[in-house]
């Protein structure tokens, strides 16, 4: 690369000042930079006087009383108290920190809190392995995390700090269960259920990867049938897809995973006369009801009653055989799949009266429409599989449209080599052929509904979520078995349903059905013997409403004071993973809805903006032997990696992938804030990429991140030892100097220096935006800036423009590296002459992080003639030019390239230039 990038593609011209810069003299502050002793003591300030940016107003902590409506509420996904933070915990708590710091110094009443998702399967395993109490080992990981999140300069408004596994939390979390179940929206009932074999529990759909594998274990997922609690989230089908539109602050992405999950399908209920005694009919649903003349066979599902009712004789025993060893299968399993097996009956085409072959097909799925398909493999691409394995007939009834009559007549002649699923017309369909796919679906169900054999229906993939475990470390469903009453739940003031401690865990099954102790209990209603359901709920119940809970966290009447709470709904932004996009955020948007119907909640949608941020990869090394991952010990010369096979030196192959154990490519945060300090991890995971992309952990990049910050260190007190008039110093004796909004500048660089500073405010301010959440971009101005004011001749460091500039570079930084710009704030205002200036902050806060975020003024913007360009070549300063104020980008391209000196450098190799 010839030229080095700031601005676009024209990478090597930067403006410097409006004159040539003078000789740089490099002093050494008398202070050095040292971040183990700066960021400690400010942290303990921070949480001795409860210096943060983030507390609910006093009054709404209360129960009953009301909070403002000017609430700014920023959340990060709480998280899973594993034992130790790892990089994309640093990043996204760096990310959504930044943004409140932001925020609370643009005039918001900023809230933030922090808590724990804290029950789950991974403490039941460390009991198993450890021999340790689940609640022990939670709580003193909850406390090493906490630790960490302090270390790394956060401002969690501690005060509202929850933990899911606390009874004083799931107490509500009980409460919102029976309260599901009083409005018809909790129900248990016998069915086909995911059954992890390893962790030995029930999943919901959503849990099971595209491999058919838990998402936790990762184990394959096996099909059983067991009697379980679920919540009726589809009653709100409608009504969670139809608010996707509202939701303009989340990702495309994220609203298209939503959509495609909630799947709703507009098709027809078509019956199928079976061809028996008893001319029993037999259901399909279908999307493609313009296909109907194309049916060739009838898929079932193995699960269908069918399948034992309808089997012609010498087939259903096999039928059913085959159906039983199939259901067993995972979806994506059963998807991939062309088996079957014919049930040895038809069914009559209800407009043709020919008769379909009706097949057991484990693609068909149960909870798919009615558990059985029409097959028309002409215009399907699964059905066709399915006819080519068992030599059914293929028909073509759609063809593009366009064609002439010599056209389509040579392509229904010829035969199908694969499904044509694309729009056309129909052909080879009675009366219909000729309509376009759109007028023909609707004429065809409008004229079956009239003959009686098919209706309009809507349908939708969604499911009814699962809340059913069968294991220990989970919130107890509060529900009570009762062989006279039935179910009854469990009254209000009983509540909460505690979870025993030191239960023997063995990772088989519940450990509270087999504890007596737990399960017998007396019966609500009617006061005799009775039992506790011994199943606790999915950890995705606690998480989704702890957001309603926060600015209410300690109230111990209810689940929370709606006017203690509303005032803060919806969170303003949430930040958090894109992993969760289907299941935490739709069951969060399902039970805010609801609790909205029931008058406690104001909003219908949980959260007004979502900003998911990419993972961290590391640089992993892999053999190009066998592929194996490398461990970084194993592997010389880290410039061009190589493995040591026998004798010989092999090269590695080096990829960036997501941090893991197994890869060796993680890298614990611990040590790097120890060795660099917390705001240099925090600037490099706002500066090293965009907050929705992947970001590549690299080191040198760290150490470029520190290397700035001892430059800006040395800057300050390069001003204060150094070009500081000792007559303005405050510790001076004489009359103080107090600058305001007033002020101006009096010579040509000292103004040319402030309008950068302005220019800087807005382009930091743009890029800090909550559309746009671009802080490398904010964070390179603010270098740019520093670049600048390090470049100024000592005159100009003396003036009142160069230290008001320095003030706005710690305002602008401040969000981001709260430590460091803390305390050079502080050695500023305490030196300095006092300010009071809307773009530079006021001397009479010490805080810095309780000033103003800086406004710029329109009137300081320097208009000079012409300004400096400085010329580099491979990063080095080769020329200036001067080129008129606000030339266009061809214009500097031009005189660049006349440049003499550039000429010489850049010889017949390819150009690059940047402003």
């Amino acid at each position: 690369m010839l030229f080095r990038s700031v601005l676009g593609r024209f990478a090597n011209l930067r403006v410097v000042s409006q004159s040539l810069p003078h000789a740089r003299i490099r002093l050494l502050s008398s202070q050095p930079y040292v971040p183990h002793d700066v960021e400690p003591r400010w942290q303990k300030t921070w949480q001795q006087h409860a210096v943060s940016a983030h507390h609910v107003d006093a009054q709404a902590t209360t129960s009953g009383a009301k909070g403002t409506n000017d609430s700014y509420y920023a959340l990060t996904m709480f998280p899973y108290p594993s034992g130790k933070l790892h990089m994309g915990h640093v990043r996204v708590y760096a990310i959504s920190d930044c943004i409140a710091r932001i925020k609370k110094m643009q005039g918001h009443r900023v809230f933030h809190p922090m808590g724990w998702d804290a029950f789950g399967l991974p403490a039941e395993n460390a009991a198993i392995e450890r021999g340790m109490d689940p609640a022990k080992w939670t709580y003193e990981n909850i406390e090493q995390m906490k630790s960490q999140l302090l270390r790394l300069g956060t401002s969690f408004d501690w005060d509202k700090e929850l933990t899911t596994c606390d009874p004083s939390y799931y107490k509500w979390t009980q409460d919102l269960f029976i309260k599901l179940y009083q409005a018809g929206l909790a129900y248990q009932k016998e069915a086909v259920v995911n059954w992890d074999p390893i962790d030995q529990t029930v999943l919901a759909n959503e849990q099971v990867d595209a491999q058919g594998r838990s998402w936790r274990s990762g184990a394959v997922v096996e099909r059983k049938m067991m009697k379980q609690w679920f919540f009726r989230i589809t009653a709100f089908s409608e009504a969670l897809l139809n608010d996707l539109e509202t939701l303009t602050g989340w990702p495309d992405q994220v609203r298209l995973m939503q959509q495609n999950w909630i799947g709703k399908s507009i098709g027809a209920r078509v019956e199928f006369t079976v061809n028996n005694k008893a001319r029993s009919k037999l259901t399909v649903f279908t999307t493609r009801p313009d296909t109907l003349y194309g049916v060739t066979y009838i898929a079932i599902a193995p699960e269908h009653p069918a399948v034992h009712e309808l089997g012609g004789r010498g087939f259903r025993q096999r039928a059913a055989a085959f159906a039983a060893s199939r259901r067993n299968a995972s979806d994506i399993e059963r998807a991939k799949t062309s088996a079957g097996m014919y049930l040895g009956t038809t069914v009559a085409h209800p407009l043709t009266g020919e008769p379909l072959p009706i097949y057991v097909a484990p693609y068909v799925l149960p909870t798919y429409g009615e558990g059985a398909v029409m097959g028309v493999p002409g215009h399907d691409t699964r059905d066709f599989a399915f006819a080519m394995e068992h030599n059914l007939p293929i028909r073509r009834v759609i063809v593009p449209a366009g064609l002439s009559e010599e056209e389509t007549t040579r392509l229904l002649s010829g035969q199908m080599r694969e499904a044509f699923v694309d729009d056309g017309v129909l052909v080879n369909s009675g009366s219909y052929s000729g309509l376009p796919v759109a007028k023909a679906q609707a004429k065809m169900v409008e004229d079956a509904s009239a003959a009686g054999f098919a209706t309009s229906q809507t349908t939708y993939r969604l499911r009814d979520w699962l809340v059913s475990r069968q294991r220990y470390w989970g919130a107890p469903i509060p529900m009570v078995h009762c062989d006279k009453c039935g179910v009854v739940p469990v009254p209000a003031d009983q509540l909460p349903v505690l979870l025993p401690r030191n239960v023997k865990i063995t990772g088989k099954g519940s450990p509270l059905a087999s504890l007596d102790e737990f399960t017998s209990c007396s019966c609500p209603r009617c006061r005799g013997p009775a039992r506790r359901d011994s199943d606790t709920m999915d950890t995705f119940v606690d998480s989704s409403w702890y957001f309603l809970r926060f600015p209410d966290s300690k109230n111990d009447k209810q689940m929370f004071d709606p006017a203690v709470v509303n005032p803060h709904m919806p969170v303003a932004i949430y930040v958090g993973g894109i992993e969760h996009a289907i299941l935490h955020l739709l069951y969060s948007r399902f039970v805010t809805k609801f609790l909205h119907q029931q008058g406690l909640v104001s909003c219908s949608e949980p959260f007004r903006q979502l900003l998911t941020q990419g993972m961290v990869h590391g640089k992993t090394y892999k053999s190009s032997i066998n592929g194996r991952f490398l461990k970084p010990t194993e592997v010389e010369n880290a410039e061009q990696p190589m493995e040591i096979v026998g004798s010989e030196r092999v090269p590695v192959t080096t990829c960036w992938e997501k941090m893991s154990k197994s890869k060796y490519n993680g890298v614990d945060p611990e040590p790097i804030m120890e060795k660099y300090g917390a705001d240099t991890v925090r600037l490099f995971m706002l500066f090293k990429a965009p907050p929705e992309a992947v970001l590549e952990y690299d080191v040198n990049d760290i150490m470029g991140q520190h290397r700035w910050l001892n430059r800006l260190w040395t800057l300050v007190h390069d001003y204060l030892d150094v070009h500081l008039p000792a007559s303005e110093s405050a510790t001076s004796g004489g009359a103080p100097v107090v600058l305001s909004d007033a002020w101006r500048p009096s010579s040509t660089e000292e103004s040319s220096i402030v309008g950068a500073v302005q220019g800087t405010i807005r382009a930091v301010t743009a890029a800090v935006d909550v559309e746009t959440h671009t802080f490398n971009v904010a964070i390179a101005r603010l270098m740019e800036l520093s670049n600048l004011l390090q470049a100024a001749s000592p005159d100009c460091k003396r003036t009142h423009g160069y230290y008001l500039a320095i003030r706005s570079l710690l305002l602008l930084l401040a969000p981001m590296a709260p430590h460091i710009a803390s305390e050079l704030w502080t050695h500023l205002v305490s030196r300095a002459p006092r300010a009071s200036v809307a773009w530079a902050g006021d001397s009479s806060l010490l805080d810095v992080l309780s000033q103003r975020w800086p406004m710029s003024d329109a009137s300081l913007v320097h208009t000079a003639d012409t300004i400096s360009i400085v010329l580099t070549v491979d990063g080095k300063k080769r020329d200036v030019i001067q080129v008129p104020a606000g030339a266009d980008a061809a214009t500097i391209e031009r005189a660049a390239l006349a440049s003499d000196v550039v000429q010489r450098f850049v010889s017949d190799r390819r150009k690059r230039i940047a402003k």
